[in-house]
């Protein structure tokens, strides 16, 4: 997530400690100063209300918005997620890491 736009970085392949020696691709982006990275899980793109996703629009629509603004990406995505399903839950689990470079670090990092 930079200043003015989110970005999906595509990633895939088996699930994280399935078990020993997976390989996994290597994605790398640059990020600086007031940029955030955020790792979910497909939960929340697959949420679904009358065989309708949640997706991507709407995902990276509340991560923009609630990173613009200083707020909570994840209660921002709890309540974007709560009111889309109607107070029903998620058919599957989700797990957000969400990362936000403050003004004060270095003025670029490379993530890999």
């Amino acid at each position: 997530m930079g200043p003015n736009e989110a970005t999906f970085i595509e990633g895939g392949g088996a699930f994280l400690g399935l078990r020993k020696g997976i390989q996994f691709d290597i994605k790398e982006h640059t990020v600086g100063c007031g940029d955030g990275v955020y790792l979910f899980t497909d939960g929340y793109l697959e949420a679904r209300k009358n065989n309708v996703l949640f997706g991507e629009d709407r995902l990276l629509a509340v991560i923009a918005d609630a990173h613009r603004h200083g707020h909570s990406v994840g209660e921002a995505l709890k309540v974007a997620l709560s009111d889309y399903l109607g107070g029903a839950p998620m058919e599957d689990d989700g797990a957000l890491v969400g990362v936000r470079l403050g003004v004060d670090g270095p003025a670029s990092t490379r993530i890999s």
